[in-house]
């Protein structure tokens, strides 16, 4: 089994000496330590209050994006309470891939990356073998194309502002500054497009009008990358739909982000690689909020208007910059709770602190896309020490507080397991259900070969509109 840099470094929270040992009240600085039936009770009770309060005050839930039966399990609960919303907190840069791909291809997704299928490989500073995207399906889909068939093997370009990992182990790589990436991909996209079959004629012609500015020499003169060698990307690229364009990494975020992947895209769908190496179709279940929601959230919170943020594993108050407005905004939130298994900066922000086992020590499972389930089962017993709860016991509790008669008393690996009973419906009727989870247990899951659907590009809405007139 394989794990990404991510999971390798997940094991640390286990044994951090931050990790939160227990339940506990922080007033004016101090800790008291509670027990776990006080602090479920306060947390539904300060709910409770909220909701019966004629301030009509928000009621905000930070979490990672995720997916599966517990994530299933908060959406039901919170749907229950007025006026809570979930903020799913990340500052990763795939939002601006979602955004593109919306724009461009009319499917807000995150495609599968057929890396395998790639013979040439441009990337535009996207870590795929540390945080971005898939990272052990991706290196094991790179390795296959890395591998000598008999007669070549395939090729991989790295043209980022920053050299990372991922760049060091492609065959080629080509500094370039901060921004200069997005030229760089247009000037190829007017290359490839007299020969793409992928467009029609007016298409063409409107995208050769619209790139004009973007030829090799003049694009050159702008980055200092030679025109020699976007020319040559270009031409290893081609347009038989047998390479791979991927980008828009960290070092790559900025205002441009977004029109780099719809430039990214764009590319793509001239060299044909839309339906063959990037494959839509495949659905990422994992929900993501973009920082325009959360600027939206901000300003709710300096109102006034919020009077509970919940917590889960995410860190906004180091994450953001002041610009942000964040902390100073959070000041203003009466009730603050914070169910991270590590203190953090934001944990100290709190009033109530309830921390959550370590998903290592817990049941859950996952639905990464479409007909693709992961289970994930308690590699060890808790660490001992630490006071904690598994994070679906909590939402458990909390339910058969606020809404007995919607929430059973039960515990969470038993309402997995419940839950597991629908997916034997759709995947395996014909096996009794106690055979089909033994064979789930030992198997980790059930996998399946992404599906494809078809797309089509509609450049009406981006930057490349070529019905717009370049001057």
């Amino acid at each position: 089994e394989a794990l990404c840099a991510v999971g390798q470094a997940s094991l640390q929270g286990l044994y951090n000496p931050m990790r939160t040992p227990g339940p506990f009240y922080r007033e004016k600085g101090q800790k008291q330590a509670i027990t776990w039936e006080q602090g479920i009770n306060d947390f539904a009770q300060q709910i409770h209050r909220l909701q019966r309060s004629e301030l009509n005050s928000k009621i905000i839930y930070f979490s990672r994006p995720d997916s599966g039966t517990l994530p299933a399990l908060i959406d039901r609960f919170w749907r229950k309470i007025e006026n809570a919303q979930q903020i799913k907190f990340d500052m990763s840069p795939i939002n601006s891939l979602l955004e593109a791909n919306s724009k461009l291809f009319n499917q807000r997704e995150i495609p599968f990356y057929a890396f395998d299928k790639a013979r040439t490989l441009v990337n535009f500073g996207a870590d795929f073998m540390e945080s971005w995207g898939n990272p052990v399906e991706q290196m094991a889909g790179y390795g296959v194309s890395q591998t000598f068939n008999g007669k070549a093997k395939g090729r991989s370009y790295y043209i980022p502002p920053l050299l990372s990992m991922t760049g060091t182990n492609a065959d080629f790589h080509t500094l370039c500054q901060p921004g200069d990436e997005l030229p760089i991909c247009l000037s190829m996209v007017r290359l490839l497009v007299p020969d793409a079959n992928s467009l029609t004629p007016p298409e063409k012609l409107g995208l050769l009008d619209k790139l004009v500015d973007y030829q090799p020499e003049v694009v050159s003169a702008q980055t200092g990358i030679s025109s020699k060698t976007i020319k040559n990307l270009a031409a290893e690229i081609g347009t038989k739909g047998d390479s791979l364009v991927i980008g828009g990494g960290t070092a790559a975020a900025d205002e441009n982000s977004t029109r780099l992947q719809e430039a990214i895209g764009l590319l793509n769908w001239v060299a044909g690689n839309i339906g063959r190496s990037v494959v839509f179709g495949s659905g990422d279940t994992h929900r993501h909020h973009d920082l325009k929601e959360l600027a939206s959230t901000v300003r709710v919170m300096e109102r006034g208007e919020v009077g509970m943020i919940i917590f889960d594993n995410v860190n906004p108050v180091y994450a953001l910059p002041e610009s942000s407005g964040f902390q100073k905004a959070l000041q203003k939130v009466p009730v603050i709770i914070n169910l991270s298994t590590i203190e953090d900066e934001t944990s100290q922000l709190s009033t109530l602190n309830l921390p959550i086992s370590h998903f290592l020590e817990s049941w859950g499972d996952s639905n990464p896309r479409y007909d693709s389930y992961g289970l994930q089962q308690p590699v060890m017993s808790p660490v001992p020490g630490f006071d904690t709860i598994p994070k679906g016991d909590l939402f458990l509790k909390l339910g058969e507080i606020l809404y007995p008669d919607d929430f059973e008393s039960v515990d969470f690996p038993n309402y997995l397991k419940s839950a597991w009973k629908l997916i034997h419906q759709q995947q395996s009727p014909g096996v009794p259900f106690e055979q089909f989870w033994q064979n789930v247990r030992r198997s980790g899951g059930i996998y399946a070969e992404p599906k494809t659907k078809k797309v089509t590009i509609n450049l009406k809405g981006t930057a490349f509109d070529p019905l717009k007139k370049t001057r």
